[in-house]
């Protein structure tokens, strides 16, 4: 295999197109990999034009994470999207989490089929990762979140995508795209991001119980936008527009400011948008709606929601422009049965109510209550005209870049409108469902009805048959109180037959009591000699034992007096030779002694016999020297 791998790079250093080289061989470890990618690599830098044929080939290779810049490059360029390219983008994102950041940054920039596709399959193989990218673009990046809501918007409303609703309930980017209502001051991007939470609250309830008070927040500021832009929170507000406090400073979401130039649909039109979310958010907490509306600074206090805002919550909405702006809308609306059942705070305990709600019903009925179809025509015209007069929409003059600007607004409406197109079908799927849910529930009641009228022509046949019996029951009843009275009668004389026997057998358990009584005396008596005769035999083996162990003992008792007398014998021998001893010794230190003394007697006699010697010797000596010179 190695060989066929450098026999694949050979052929690519010298090929000037991927047709000449035969397909690459299947690595079998990372080193062939990277000699494939450098090859691959060192080809692209040579033939820039190969580029889709270089990552098709790529693309069979597990080394996705390496193609990152060169994907991303592919992604920005013009044309048709290819699958196998788009999959290996997409495990170039799973891969290399780190690369979507630049992904989502040039996002603004390049505004191409690839580079949309490549997110669609993001989201449908990986949500929660897509997702995660989606927010941390959100939080870091306000000049992206724009194309970021374009893009969710048209990815939530692909049919194939629609389990991305409920991995978005549950996922943290929702509170991205409510800190974005909360915050920014971007009209149109406050319209997407509108439109987009409305399609999200059917499949989020029980998550977004916890944020209702800050829903109510979005609600106020969408009144407020609703006839009026808003406009920079450190502008001064002017007439017919509307101003949002600067956030406190301890929140970490950075404000988008800017105002596009680009022409929204009629369905995120102000008039529009706003309808739709307070119709969504009034099906689901109407008491919260009417609580918040008539007196919104108590409803927020009461629920112990801290300031958002550098100022008080009672400077954020003037007195009573809430009701009276809001007021009209809620006319217009049927009387929600929670209404009468719950208070506001009991429609934020009660999360098991969205148990068994299906989204498809909640929409459908969220239209029913705001009478949706009652949104003419005229009214979204008149959205798009006093847009027009506020100047949202109109075309723009750069000194340069207008074409590239054009190109990039026109994709984003384009868009737009073709999320809306989906949107309006799955809107359509959701009212047949719905349509075949209730026919199906119209079908079960005509049945159960159908099911009610046999059975109460079945209760007249048993009426009928009842009254038959009851005259037989009658008849039989007569016979049965004969038949009772004989019964009695027997009964007394079996009770006076019981009784005599009762008393028999009372004596005789008397009787039995006291033969039992007698007999468990006899029984303790007997089992009482019976331990203390196996006391005595165990007293009496204990006394046998005792004597056979003694009598080894006995036996050496007189074994040891017959010794004693011995040895007492031997004791008086020793004595009498010991006092012998003691005599002889003192005899032998007697005769010691004498020994000493003649020994010194001796010593001097012989010192002085040698002393006289010693003289007799110089006596001669001298003797004989006086001879000699006496001779001489």
């Amino acid at each position: 295999m190695a060989d066929s791998i450098d026999l694949y790079v050979q052929r690519l250093s010298s090929a000037s197109s991927l047709q000449d080289v035969p397909g690459p061989p299947t690595p079998s470890n990372s080193s062939e990999v990277d000699k494939c990618y450098r090859a691959l690599t060192a080809f692209l830098d040579r033939h820039p034009t190969e580029r889709d044929a270089v990552l098709q080939v790529a693309s069979k290779f597990p080394s996705a994470s390496k193609w990152s810049a060169q994907l991303l490059d592919w992604a920005q360029a013009p044309g048709a999207p290819q699958d196998d390219i788009i999959m290996f983008c997409v495990a170039s994102l799973m891969d290399e989490p780190s690369a979507a950041e630049r992904w989502f940054k040039d996002l603004r920039i390049a505004q191409q089929p690839r580079m949309s596709r490549v997110f669609r399959e993001l989201a449908q193989y990986d949500a929660e990762a897509f997702l995660a990218y989606c927010e941390r673009s959100l939080r870091l990046d306000p000049e992206s979140r724009l194309d970021i809501c374009v893009m969710l918007l048209d990815i939530v409303s692909q049919p194939s995508n629609r389990n991305i609703f409920s991995t978005l309930a549950k996922h943290s980017a929702l509170r991205s795209l409510l800190d974005s209502l909360l915050y920014d001051v971007s009209n149109q991007v406050f319209a997407i991001v509108l439109r987009l939470f409305t399609l999200v609250i059917p499949y989020a309830l029980a998550s977004l119980t916890n944020s209702v008070p800050l829903l109510m927040v979005v609600l106020g500021r969408a009144v407020n936008w609703r006839d009026r832009p808003f406009v920079d929170g450190t502008r001064a507000g002017r007439e017919g527009t509307t101003s949002t406090p600067r956030p406190i400073e301890s929140t970490t979401w950075k404000v988008l400011h800017q105002d596009y130039q680009i022409d929204l649909p009629s369905h995120l039109q102000p008039h529009a948008a706003v309808r739709m979310f307070l119709a969504t958010v009034y099906n689901a907490w109407p008491s919260n709606i009417l609580a918040f509306v008539r007196d919104p600074v108590p409803y927020i206090q009461g629920k112990q929601i801290e300031p958002i805002y550098n100022v008080p919550w009672p400077e954020v909405w003037p007195i009573h422009s809430l009701a009276e702006r809001a007021g009209p809308l809620l006319c217009k609306f049927q009387l929600h049965p929670s209404l009468v059942e719950h208070t506001s705070t009991a429609e934020l305990e009660d999360k098991s109510r969205w148990d068994k709600v299906d989204p498809s019903e909640f929409t459908a009925r969220a239209h029913a209550l705001a009478h949706a179809e009652l949104l003419t025509i005229e009214e979204s015209r008149a959205d798009m005209t006093e847009e027009h007069k506020r100047g949202i929409g109109q075309p723009s003059h750069p000194s340069g870049g207008q074409e590239e600007g054009d190109v990039s607004r026109l994709c984003r409406e384009v868009d737009l409108l073709r999320a809306e197109q989906r949107h309006s079908q799955q809107l359509q799927d959701q009212y047949l469902s719905h349509i075949g849910r209730l026919h199906q529930e119209t079908l079960r009641f005509d049945f159960e009805e159908a099911e009610i009228n046999g059975m109460a022509m079945r209760l007249k046949d048993q009426s009928k048959t009842i009254e038959t019996l009851n005259t037989e029951l009658a008849a039989q009843h007569h016979s049965a109180t004969k038949a009772h009275q004989k019964h009695v009668k027997w009964q007394g004389q079996l009770r006076d037959r019981l009784g005599s026997m009762r008393d028999e057998r009372k004596a005789e358990q008397a009787e039995a009591v006291r033969l039992r009584s007698e007999l468990s005396e006899a029984w303790a008596i007997v089992k009482r000699q019976s331990d203390e005769l196996a006391l005595e035999k165990n007293e009496r083996a204990k006394i046998e034992n005792e004597a056979l162990e003694m009598r080894p003992k006995v036996l050496r008792i007189g074994d040891y007096e017959t010794r004693n007398k011995q040895l007492t014998d031997s004791q008086r021998l020793w004595d009498s030779d010991v006092k012998r001893r003691k005599e002889a010794e003192a005899q032998a230190k007697t005769w010691e002694t004498r020994y000493h003394q003649l020994n010194g007697v001796l010593s001097s006699t012989l010192s002085e016999s040698k002393a006289r010697a010693e003289l007799l010797l110089y006596v001669w000596g001298w003797r004989v020297q006086t001879d000699m010179v006496a001779v001489a």
